[in-house]
């Protein structure tokens, strides 16, 4: 009996041990902001957070309930004894009256999520002639500054439209410059009188020959011969499927994992890990991942890219930690299987010194 009470009491002390390799705590768990104006601006507040523990801390992801929240913190690890700083930013256009925003903190401690929240009460405001466009770029407003495609496949072209108003007294000419070639911009009209409305169309030529995974391009405005901003346009380009006729997909391959996300536990800094992942074609036609994507430089993918009909093949994920950090990273196949262009894969690892 004495031999086990001790063995207990070893495991309660181990256990306790771990969970207090980390620890953080905040000056405050929930801030009120008080009454905002609807349409002056976003407002922001700066929690403090510190790490009490005797391992390094890392925030691996932040989580809001909605857009109108966002937070900014320094992805990188905090040492024990330090502090950081997690800033919440809320913007109340278009959210009159009061208003309660959960904010998840995704950290390595025990437990992993801690939960902040801000308050306050949103002052309505009549939105004005500019009330449909938040974006100032010079003389002009936008409707937006942002172009997000989800999901494009080559071969194809995707239109989108940005509205403009000239919110200056005077007249403005317009035009636009791309980084890519294969986008075809329009201002109209080119000129706007004060307050006159127009829109820039763009027309994204989707080649053959467009690389596959995600894509980040610029659209520069140019007022009256000066640069006065960007438009940022988002994409994720997937593969080809034309060659098959109305969704009939019964000759395509298609993709399957043995599991979709492995967790590696602790691995000492500069110690090589690896792990080992199935992948099957239980369909027809050869199946090739045509891109990997992943941007953690501390993991390495190995896969041959050819898996013909009925057989699989082994994907190895190599972990070579190079700092002290927790990681929760995601791994992006590119592949010619039409119901499953994109698949990812989750890999989760803590180095430790």
């Amino acid at each position: 009996m004495k031999s086990l009470f001790i063995i207990t009491l070893a495991l309660i002390s181990s256990i306790t041990t771990y969970a207090q390799k980390t620890n953080i705590t905040f000056n405050e768990t929930s801030h009120y902001f008080g009454n905002i104006p609807e349409r002056e601006g976003e407002v922001k507040y700066s929690f403090i957070c510190t790490n009490n523990g005797t391992h390094p801390l890392t925030i691996s992801e932040i989580r809001t309930g909605c857009k109108c929240t966002t937070c900014e913190w320094e992805e990188k690890s905090i040492a024990p004894g330090e502090s950081g700083t997690i800033t919440a930013i809320f913007d109340p256009e278009g959210l009159p009256g009061k208003f309660i925003k959960s904010i998840a903190v995704f950290a390595n401690t025990t437990p992993s999520v801690s939960t902040l929240t801000i308050r306050g009460y949103v002052i309505p405001q009549k939105s004005g002639p500019f009330g449909n466009f938040p974006v100032k770029m010079g003389d002009i407003r936008l409707s937006a500054d942002t172009i997000n495609i989800d999901g494009v496949n080559r071969g194809i072209i995707r239109h989108k439209e940005i509205e403009i108003i000239n919110s200056s007294k005077e007249v403005v000419e317009l035009a636009t410059n791309s980084t890519s070639k294969n986008f075809v911009t329009e201002i109209t009209p080119a000129t706007l009188q004060p307050l006159e409305k127009g829109k820039l169309t763009l027309k994204w030529i989707v080649t053959d020959k467009e690389p596959l995974g995600p894509q980040t391009q610029h659209i520069t405005i140019i007022q009256n011969g000066k640069e006065s901003g960007a438009i940022v346009t988002n994409a994720d380009v997937y593969e080809n499927f034309s060659i098959y006729k109305d969704n009939d997909y019964s000759l395509a391959p298609k993709i399957s994992l043995n599991e979709q996300e492995f967790d590696m536990g602790q691995i000492l800094v500069n110690t090589i890990l690896e792990h080992d992942i199935i992948i099957k074609n239980s369909g027809i036609a050869e199946l090739q991942i045509n891109k990997i994507v992943c941007d953690d430089p501390n993991i390495a993918v190995h896969l041959k890219k050819g898996i013909k009909s009925g057989k699989s093949r082994k994907m190895t994920i190599t972990v070579n930690g190079k700092e002290s950090s927790f990681n929760d990273t995601i791994v992006k196949l590119y592949t010619n299987d039409p119901e499953n262009p994109v698949v990812s894969y989750r890999v989760k690892y803590e180095t430790v010194l």
